[in-house]
């Protein structure tokens, strides 16, 4: 659960992290007017509205794939999306035709479905409920787990635009776009550390099962012939 609302957190971050930003960007660099800048602010939510349904179905027909794998991978490339967008100053001579940047925009609202859903679905299947069950599932139970998905990812569109704007103010659209690239692979490798510790748990024997058995093979076992009664 607490992975769920991390995740859910940072979704937030990365979702409003460009939006403060990109406008000022594509004015300075590439020359555009408030029109077209419009335009181009609505990639990232098309792309999102698109792969949304095509994420669900995928989670339905593979229900063996570990939802934090696929986080995993999202926030990998999600990295690797906002140092070509910047670009980032660390890679030099790194061009960023106008083409480049709307392909980066679209890439990831591609990439937050593939964070949105799992971590959803994660947050419902730590607490019991499997929305794929037909049984219905506890209504006050959901609404709670909603709420707090909801409550950290509004936290987290308070932090992206807050963050981005501080550090385009004293340095520019490139080194905020690196930041958002550390924070994505801080994220994977805290989920790497997760599944590490969850490998961990899981291969580790049980000291306590094996007490039990030794203790319960201790006890002699009584037939029926060997009950007497006691007066006759």
């Amino acid at each position: 659960m607490v992975v769920s609302l991390v995740v859910s957190m940072s979704t937030g971050v990365l979702w409003a992290s460009v939006q403060p930003v990109l406008e000022p960007e594509l004015r300075s660099k590439f020359g555009l007017s408030q029109e077209i800048s419009a335009l181009i602010f609505l990639l990232i939510p098309l792309s999102y509205t698109i792969t949304t349904p095509l994420v669900g179905k995928a989670l339905n027909k593979y229900k063996s794939f570990d939802l934090i794998y696929m986080m995993m991978i999202a926030y990998g490339i999600c990295g690797v999306d906002f140092v070509f967008m910047g670009p980032s100053p660390l890679f030099l001579n790194l061009p960023r035709p106008l083409w480049l940047l709307l392909l980066t925009l679209f890439i990831q609202g591609i990439l937050t479905a593939f964070v949105v859903i799992p971590s959803m679905e994660l947050a419902f299947n730590k607490c019991g409920i499997n929305i794929n069950n037909e049984q219905t599932p506890d209504a006050a139970l959901m609404a709670m787990i909603s709420g707090m998905w909801l409550s950290a990812y509004a936290v987290g569109e308070f932090l992206g635009p807050t963050i981005s704007g501080v550090v385009a103010e004293y340095a520019n659209f490139g080194w905020a776009m690196t930041v958002y690239s550390f924070m994505c692979l801080a994220f994977v490798l805290m989920m790497i550390i997760i599944k590490l510790y969850e490998c961990m748990k899981k291969n580790r024997p049980s000291h306590k099962t094996s007490g039990e058995n030794t203790q319960t093979d201790d006890i002699p076992m009584i037939t029926v012939d060997e009950c007497k009664p006691l007066l006759k």
